[in-house]
């Protein structure tokens, strides 16, 4: 029985409580890294979360679940990140930050 009453199913980033619920991936996404053009990631063709050693990062609030994901991703590759700075919902001011070189972005790709 779901926590809060009947519920047969929900769209959801991968769920915190694995040991009562059953998840099944619908698609998978790929993540980008969105980066100055004067940043030397962007002479890569592809990136491991090793290569974001250094940077400052440009996240999401802490509400947005992918932000966990990323968070344990960078600190498995021992990185403890740089917030330069954390948005609400407004990705024009992420996109215009990076654009300024104040960090780089990491995103679901459209």
């Amino acid at each position: 029985m779901p926590k809060y009453g009947n519920l047969d199913l929900a769209l959801t980033v991968k769920p915190n409580d694995q040991n009562r619920l059953r998840y099944i991936h619908l698609i998978k996404e790929n993540l980008i890294v969105i980066v100055n053009k004067n940043n030397p990631l962007s002479k890569k063709k592809s990136i491991k979360f090793e290569d974001l050693r250094g940077q400052k990062f440009i996240f999401l609030a802490d509400a947005f679940r992918m932000q966990d994901m990323l968070i344990n991703n960078l600190h498995k590759a021992g990185i403890k990140p740089d917030v330069y700075y954390k948005s609400s919902h407004d990705l024009k001011v992420v996109y215009d930050l990076v654009e300024l070189n104040k960090g780089i972005f990491i995103f679901v790709e459209d």
